[in-house]
């Protein structure tokens, strides 16, 4: 099954500007021009609007940085939350999966890619630790959208640990 069958998003967040929390960002930028037939989004939060994104595609993997996941990064299946939940700026993964479920019908199949990072200071640059750990998490990452299938997607999460 080629992407162009199989929809899938990455999509990458939080904010560059400090240090680790721009891990998701990075990331999808590096997906983007290596993987031209494979959606990326990036943005500081996930938003009310990105439910609508979320309504035409077949599966999403949400990329963020992580300072309690474990190391070098953890990849998790993630369901829709029975209660959406939201600040004036910004969603969790599993609120705008049930936001896209209750306006749209659907939701796609989602996964999250929670990269430890250390370091959230004012500045640009992804800390010595981060920058490892966002080079493991992308070969993952590149690895599994070679042939993305939902198989695939699904065989990664279910080993429901840390990669190593």
């Amino acid at each position: 099954m080629d992407s162009g069958e199989f929809k899938v998003l990455v999509y990458g967040y939080g904010n560059p500007g400090r240090m680790d929390d721009g891990i998701g960002v990075e990331i999808a930028e590096r997906i983007e021009r290596e993987f031209p037939g494979i959606a990326v989004d990036s943005n500081y939060q996930l938003n009310v609007e990105d439910a609508y994104r979320l309504s035409g595609i077949d599966a999403v993997i949400f990329v963020d940085a992580s300072l309690d996941s474990g190391e070098p990064f953890e990849f998790r299946r993630v369901e829709p939350s029975l209660n959406i939940t939201f600040t004036t700026h910004s969603m969790l993964p599993d609120s705008v999966l049930s936001l896209c479920a209750e306006l749209y019908g659907r939701h796609p199949d989602a996964y999250v890619l929670a990269v430890r990072g250390y370091s959230w200071d004012l500045n640009e640059g992804l800390s010595a630790g981060a920058k490892a750990n966002s080079e493991r998490a992308y070969e993952f990452l590149r690895d599994l959208l070679q042939n993305p299938s939902p198989r695939a997607f699904k065989d990664a999460a279910d080993d429901e640990k840390t990669i190593n």
